[in-house]
């Protein structure tokens, strides 16, 4: 009987959520600024990150543009010397 009492009190003990911690005046405020602080600090860090992310495709977009350039010249200076060459024979 004792064993089933004891089992009955554990369940309870399970089932019953667990109790918020009591704050001081000063204590509630100050974690709320802190959560506060924190979100604005992720927040910034992810558009710090997004910035990065932005300026390094804009380096990678100007570098792909600046080899295209040159293997379209380099194409115009191979064709050009192709038309001297079958200008010769």
């Amino acid at each position: 009987m004792a064993a089933a009492t004891n089992t009955k009190q554990k369940q309870k003990q399970q089932q019953q959520p667990a109790p918020k911690p009591e704050f001081a005046d000063g204590e509630k405020a100050k974690a709320l600024v802190d959560q506060e602080n924190l979100a604005a600090g992720v927040i910034r860090r992810i558009e710090e990150e997004k910035a990065k992310a932005a300026a390094a495709a804009m380096e990678v977009k100007a570098v792909l543009e600046k080899k295209a350039t040159a293997c379209s010249g380099w194409k115009e200076r191979v064709a050009g010397g192709l038309e001297q060459l079958t200008d010769m024979k």
